[in-house]
């Protein structure tokens, strides 16, 4: 099941585009955060536009009290794992 090229990525943006369950965290390896990015901006243009998808790579670039909430953010495993931990101090 997770070998590629299955189609794995396009059926979780089938899904995100038929429920719609903004906001939604994808937790993908670092390496294929921004592959997600463009994914999501080809196959759901008319729902979301660039700055409605917030890649998050370090933890300067994570989400603020003050800010806009995407309609997804996209972080890697690691990260979420650090920043969560840093929820808990």
């Amino acid at each position: 099941a997770d070998e590629m090229g299955l189609g794995k990525t396009l059926q979780a943006i089938g899904f995100l585009g038929a429920l719609q369950p903004w906001p939604a965290l994808l937790v993908v390896p670092a390496s294929l955060r921004l592959m997600w990015a463009e994914e999501l901006e080809r196959w759901l243009p008319e729902l979301l536009t660039p700055s409605d998808v917030r890649l998050v790579a370090s933890s300067s670039d994570a989400l603020h009290q003050d800010e806009r909430t995407p309609k997804v953010t996209i972080t890697s495993f690691r990260l979420a794992t650090l920043l969560q931990a840093g929820l808990r101090t």
